[in-house]
């Protein structure tokens, strides 16, 4: 049940792979408008999962070193860059932050091997700031996991 999980989160998250910088599509000033917007700006959601906030760009950067990769342009303290962080993540490694923030930084895939564990549980771990929202996107990441999971059981990967 997990990568149903994985799949319908990363689909919501990156309008289905269209979308992997945060505010992509928009018009270059109201693009900037929008990043100064956010309270984690300038780290930008970036990502099949939208990787946000200097805390998880860190831990990105630090799972990444362990494996060997050392790309100061994701996470550099030196590195003034931030957007440019941004542009990096989504070009090179959009799965990779993807996996590191599902499971490394989160500590989702154990909670979303429960096949009795509902999306909103995922959803609420993934973007907790929305669980009270009255502009909460749970009920579409449910929706996209429902899909997915017929989809699977019925081409019966």
């Amino acid at each position: 049940y997990s990568i149903q999980h994985f799949i319908a989160q990363c689909s919501y998250e990156s309008l289905n792979g269209s979308l992997l910088i945060e505010g992509e599509g928009l018009d270059k000033e109201k693009r900037e408008d929008h990043w100064r917007s956010l309270s984690y700006y300038p780290w930008i959601g970036a990502g099949y999962i939208q990787l946000t906030s200097e805390d998880n760009y860190e831990a990105f950067s630090n799972h990444m070193k362990k494996k060997g990769i050392y790309d100061e342009k994701i996470y550099d303290k030196k590195f003034n860059d931030k957007i440019e962080a941004a542009n990096r993540i989504a070009k090179v490694y959009p799965w990779e932050s993807a996996g590191c923030y599902w499971s490394i930084i989160r500590g989702i895939n154990k909670k979303a091997k429960d096949p009795g564990v509902h999306p909103n549980s995922i959803s609420e771990m993934i973007n907790p700031k929305e669980k009270n929202s009255a502009n909460s996107s749970y009920g579409k990441r449910a929706k996209i996991y429902g899909k997915v999971c017929e989809y699977i059981k019925k081409t019966n990967y």
